[in-house]
């Protein structure tokens, strides 16, 4: 019950067998849910999630996916059968898939620029460019990513960055 992952245990006959609070927390679980048919459990819950538990009991493998039942949250669920049925452990992954849609869509808003975009670690290592650089510059993506700055940019420019770069790390600044 002190585990920060939702449990649940559902038997050979898709019976809810165990539950910690977590599972409870996390969904939407009817009152009492053990000995109960683990699809009438929470009426949130997607053909998805069945289809995966019943897969996982009859090709006996360990099934991953995530979901987002009925604006219920988004949920990343690993379903591992064993001999009397199947474990469901499930997380929250509300903030991990925003932050993944957030990124695919800056992602989207980068390679539609007409300006060229390119990102560089603390060593001004280059670490991802846009469609636009490799326009402008005529190099290819792999050939740029991973290589020093130095290939877009003249030494005044590094120089200023670099200066940026410690002024960020004397503020605190990430």
């Amino acid at each position: 019950d002190r585990a920060d992952i939702g449990f649940v245990f559902v038997d050979g006959e898709s019976t809810v067998a165990a539950v910690n609070r977590t599972m409870e927390e996390l969904s939407e679980f009817r009152p009492d849910p053990v000995g109960r048919p683990f699809a009438a459990t929470n009426p949130g819950i997607d053909g998805r999630v069945i289809d995966e538990i019943e897969d996982a009991m009859r090709t006996e493998t360990v099934r991953e996916f995530e979901t987002t039942p009925d604006d219920d949250g988004d949920f990343r669920i690993r379903v591992v059968p064993g001999d009397d049925g199947v474990a469901l452990y499930v997380e929250d992954a509300s903030d991990r898939i925003a932050l993944r849609r957030e990124l695919k869509r800056s992602e989207r808003i980068l390679e539609t620029l007409d300006d060229g975009v390119y990102t560089l670690d603390e060593a001004f290592v280059i670490t991802s460019v846009n469609e636009a650089v490799t326009r402008i510059t005529g190099y290819d993506r792999e050939e740029l990513v991973g290589s020093h700055a130095s290939m877009l940019a003249g030494d005044e420019t590094l120089s200023m960055a670099d200066e940026i770069l410690e002024q960020l790390r004397s503020n605190g600044s990430d």
